[in-house]
């Protein structure tokens, strides 16, 4: 049984590592995509019928807000895997006052997804201001 919790364990901290970097990967062609799409915006939304400007804008929120709950589904998915984690330690050491040592801990990746998830936010922020303008 060590040898299947050892095993559960390497995949936790390796299933974590990566959707951690992909998140950090989205957000890095998110927010690329956004200024983008902010300064084309910007700078041509005049030329646009009324309707198309509102459509592009509408879209870019409604990703905002998709952008937010995956980065909270993200965050929840850290912190099950922190508690299943220290669950297998437990068994493994037996012992109520042990905690497992992760390579990043818990408190990194949930500070850095709220920082993602206040980026996002602010993208959506930034294009309910834009489309209010028009």
């Amino acid at each position: 049984m060590p040898d299947r919790l050892d095993n559960e364990a390497t995949e936790i901290h390796s299933y974590v590592r990566h959707a951690f970097q992909l998140l950090v990967t989205w957000l890095t062609f998110f927010g690329t995509a956004n200024m983008v799409g902010i300064g084309w915006f910007v700078s041509v939304a005049d030329s646009f019928e009324p309707w198309a400007v509102v459509l592009i804008g509408v879209f870019f929120v409604v990703q905002a807000a998709i952008g937010s709950v995956a980065c909270t589904l993200a965050r929840s998915m850290f912190v099950n895997s922190q508690e299943r984690l220290h669950e297998i330690d437990m068994i493994q050491h037996d012992d109520v006052g042990h905690r497992a040592r992760a390579p990043i801990g818990p408190l990194v990746y949930a500070r850095v997804t709220w920082v993602i998830t206040g980026a996002v936010a602010s993208l959506g922020a930034v294009w309910l201001v834009l489309l209010a303008r028009t």
